[in-house]
């Protein structure tokens, strides 16, 4: 059984390899490590360890489907103390107004160590506390409590201190805090772990086994089996990635590689761009400055030239250099175009300061638009498989000011690069 699990694994972490999802890979190598321990120990010693190895899941990083809903209930938090208190607020996205003072939830303020260092201690604690699953969960359930009220008890410091003192504190005094409310964290699981009694150890009753040698030999080998395909199936994988990953120099293209010189209706100017964003890997990508009449524009494109290549998610960086702070992502609304809904508005807001820059992006693959990240990794998979074409661009448009831009004028240019038309 553990042979087979582990196998399974292996085929996982190959399905997220040719898909190009990371995390994917990550859960189907953490998962793999109770598989291996199944196959060396067997199914009764198995179910016993079984709790313990959960911990394994936290190695898993969790930033990317963790940080959006906690930065929202971060917000939720703050909204529901100012209505409290009686403080007038209000709250747009990951943007929200205490007073006459505006905060932006940033990654940092959606207390993601609080929560993953009080699961880790809370699901510690009730292992070393329990026997029955159901308690050991329950403790690890309380211990993401107390890192979510750790967080709220900070953010909601900060804000009232502001609101009390008429004052706008600095970012590097937030560390105090922190501290603070990761102390608070800690004494509450303590706290209840001095209170709560410890469950008896039950003895355990082993099978008394003919041939003990004959046992042990037969778990060495499904145990050296399953490391064989935990470690052969990647492996395959690995060869993949490596034969087309050949290095290659972070580039910034040439404007006639990427970009055009006219952009249906807009005409590129030589002037420098104020936004900046750029690809974490080496890929290779353009940004330039439109103008049409009065109004003005900021472009960027990167393409990817292999597989293992990506344009979503961490890969690139949209924000770019300067104190711009991400205030709400939304899907572009109102605009008669096809596929509209699947380009991305995301607003930056400077921070100290009233400055506020609007983005808006798509993912692009043979001329079309794809909105889902997920649907471009899955649709590049089976292009690899059919052999058709695999180059995956993100285009990004933005404008300065407090004056967005018509959805139908994003959309034309977003379409238009998307599909090669870009030029009149």
């Amino acid at each position: 059984m553990g042979i087979v699990a582990t196998a399974t694994c292996g085929a996982a972490w190959l399905v997220f390899d040719l898909l190009n999802i990371g995390v994917g890979r990550q859960f189907a190598l953490i998962a793999a490590i109770p598989c291996l321990v199944l196959s060396a120990v067997g199914a009764r010693a198995f179910a016993r360890l079984a709790p313990f190895l959960t911990l394994l899941a936290l190695l898993v990083p969790s930033g990317d489907f963790l940080l959006p809903p906690l930065k929202t209930l971060t917000v939720n938090i703050l909204a529901a103390t100012a209505a409290l208190a009686r403080i007038p607020y209000s709250y747009d996205g990951q943007v929200i107004f205490v007073g006459a003072n505006r905060y932006v939830i940033i990654d940092d303020c959606a207390g993601l160590p609080y929560l993953l260092t009080t699961l880790f201690l809370g699901l510690t604690f009730g292992l070393l506390m329990y026997r029955s699953a159901w308690k050991v969960g329950l403790f690890a359930l309380f211990g993401v409590g107390c890192g979510i009220l750790a967080n709220g008890v900070r953010v909601v410091s900060i804000v009232m201190l502001d609101w009390v003192q008429g004052t706008r504190m600095e970012l590097s005094s937030h560390v105090l805090f922190q501290w603070v409310g990761f102390a608070f964290a800690i004494t509450a699981m303590v706290g209840v772990l001095m209170w709560l009694a410890t469950e008896p150890e039950e003895p355990a009753h082993w099978a008394q086994t003919a041939n003990g040698a004959r046992a042990r030999g037969r778990s060495l080998l499904a145990a050296l089996c399953a490391t064989v395909m935990a470690v052969s199936i990647p492996r395959i994988a690995l060869a993949h990635i490596d034969s087309g990953n050949k290095p290659a120099a972070s580039r910034e293209a040439g404007a006639g590689d990427l970009l055009p010189e006219r952009l249906v209706g807009w005409t590129k100017r030589t002037t420098a761009t104020a936004w900046n964003p750029a690809p974490r890997t080496p890929i290779p990508y353009a940004r330039a400055r439109y103008a049409r009449g009065e109004q003005e524009i900021e472009v960027f494109v990167a393409a990817t030239e292999r597989q293992s290549h990506k344009v979503t998610g961490y890969a690139i960086d949209l924000v770019g250099p300067g104190q711009w702070l991400e205030a709400k992502r939304r899907p572009l609304s109102n605009c008669l175009f096809p596929r509209c809904g699947e380009v991305h508005a995301l607003e930056l807001d400077g921070h100290f300061s009233n400055n506020i820059r609007h983005v808006y992006y798509a993912y692009a693959l043979g001329g079309r638009i794809i909105g889902s990240a997920l649907e471009l990794q899955l649709q590049r998979a089976w292009n690899g498989f059919v052999g058709a074409p695999q180059q995956a661009r993100i285009i990004a448009v933005a404008s300065d000011g407090k004056a967005e831009l018509r959805p139908g004028d994003i959309a034309e240019a977003i379409n238009a690069l998307a599909s090669g038309k870009a030029r009149d």
